[in-house]
């Protein structure tokens, strides 16, 4: 077992460092020792991801350099992620920003959401219950920055009727750094089991005061046609602020989609978005405004796809004095089991003289390698439950345990751990992913176990 605890040091020790290869701005992709995603495989639909690589553009170089990086993913017997790590890179060496860990409920929603820091300090919180229909009802988020000085306390409620349709949302938001506390309630409007309008309200001296109202209609198909949103006066009258109309294809894909405002009594066009398919897929989109009345261009958006309708590139361009010009270019690439396996993105100055990159990144995938059907697996002498765990830990074997020592991820060996009617206590350790060594009557069982 020595030389186990060797190997693993090792292998996490490996899997920590960074790759010093530069990259040229000609070819945004990582090459590597080995091709991002192909010697991996996914399982189901979920892409269990093994790790995940971030560069940026440095323009001082023109060179990509690493920038971030997460790693050690670990995940339940139901494919969930219950663990992961995200490091920061700099000078092509790496720390530890925070660590993740997640919790599921029986239905595999995610319950809770925590990233610790590397000082164990919380970076942020995130805990959701459901009612018995699993849709959520309370949101709870704390987010913390800029070593505390920046603070978001976020609760959300929801409640529904009988059918399952949202009926209210009431949000509270604190901000620390600006010391500001805002509360807002969303009230939906149902007639025929479609939204009619729904109205935005502010709490305001412990009182609700309706601020905002979006009304729908619908065409034959049941599709929206038209959203009004409206601005309640000071006069307690809603007045008309800006208006979206929507025209589909056959199979709901929408085509276009005008924006307008409302002006002196009169609804006046803003813009309007032109949209072209392959499938269900964005081809092509276009955006023209309306300037003193005339039409011109602003913007238009080409997308590119392979055969299993994989986008490979999405370009995108502004209008400047008499042409479009290229300002964003997005190119991404699959593995033969159409995983995305990498992405790149250029930002483009394109007010400069020549076509010049802003700011640029890369990501790669790498992914962790399982079979798509199950293999049979050996029935276990010895399980844990619940893993991930608040500290207490129950410890099922069909024979007497001998023994068990609590080791770091890294192999460091954290000592013995008393074990008192198979339970196990580690309610005094940090959150941290740890191995278990048991031993039984004979043998010897290693298990992780995510604490949170």
């Amino acid at each position: 077992m020595k030389h186990f605890f060797t190997l693993l040091l090792l292998f996490f020790a490996c899997s920590l460092s960074v790759s010093s290869q530069n990259l040229s701005a000609d070819d945004p992709y990582l090459t590597g020792e080995q091709e991002p995603g192909r010697h991996l495989k996914p399982t189901g639909m979920v892409p269990l991801y093994d790790s995940i690589l971030f560069y940026r553009y440095d323009r001082t170089t023109g060179m990509y350099l690493p920038e971030s990086k997460q790693k050690n993913f670990f995940y339940d017997n139901h494919g969930n992620l219950v663990y992961r790590d995200k490091y920061e890179c700099y000078y092509n060496m790496s720390y530890l920003e925070y660590s993740e860990m997640s919790t599921y409920n029986s239905s595999n929603q995610l319950v809770r959401k925590t990233a610790i820091k590397a000082n164990n300090d919380t970076l942020n919180d995130l805990v959701i219950e459901y009612n018995q229909n699993g849709l959520p009802t309370l949101t709870l988020s704390k987010e913390l920055q800029f070593d505390q000085y920046y603070i978001i306390d976020l609760k959300e409620v929801k409640s529904y009727d009988n059918n399952g349709r949202l009926l209210s949302t009431i949000t509270d938001r604190r901000q620390v750094y600006w010391d500001s506390v805002t509360r807002t309630k969303l009230d939906n409007y149902y007639e025929n089991d479609r939204l009619q309008y729904d109205i935005t309200s502010e709490c305001i001296e412990n009182s609700w005061t309706e601020k905002k109202k979006t009304i729908y209609t619908y065409n034959t198909e049941g599709r929206i046609s038209e959203a009004v949103y409206k601005t309640m006066s000071a006069t307690g009258s809603w007045d008309n602020l800006t208006k979206i109309l929507y025209v589909y294809d056959n199979i709901g894909n929408v085509l276009e989609r005008l924006s307008q405002k409302y002006v002196d009594g009169a609804w006046v066009n803003n813009t309007i978005n032109y949209f072209t398919y392959v499938a269900d897929k964005v081809l092509t989109r276009q955006i023209e405004r309306w300037i003193d009345g005339n039409k011109v261009h602003n913007y238009k958006e080409n997308n590119s796809y392979d055969a299993n309708l994989n986008r490979l590139r999405s370009m995108s361009y502004v209008w400047i004095d008499t042409t479009y010009v290229l300002e964003t270019d997005y190119k991404y690439r699959y593995d033969a089991d159409n995983l995305l396996t990498s992405d790149s993105y250029i930002f483009y100055d394109y007010e400069a003289p020549q076509q010049t990159i802003y700011s640029a990144d890369s990501t790669l995938y790498f992914f962790r390698k399982v079979l798509s059907v199950p293999e049979p697996q050996k029935t276990e002498t010895v399980s844990i439950y619940p893993n991930p765990t608040n500290g207490q830990i129950k410890v099922n074997t069909t024979t007497r345990i001998n023994s068990v020592e609590l080791y770091k991820i890294t192999g460091e060996s954290l000592g013995s751990i008393e074990v008192n009617s198979n339970v196990i206590d580690l309610s005094h350790f940090p959150s941290n992913i740890y191995v278990l060594k048991i031993i039984t009557g004979n043998e010897v069982v290693l298990k992780k176990v995510v604490l949170i």
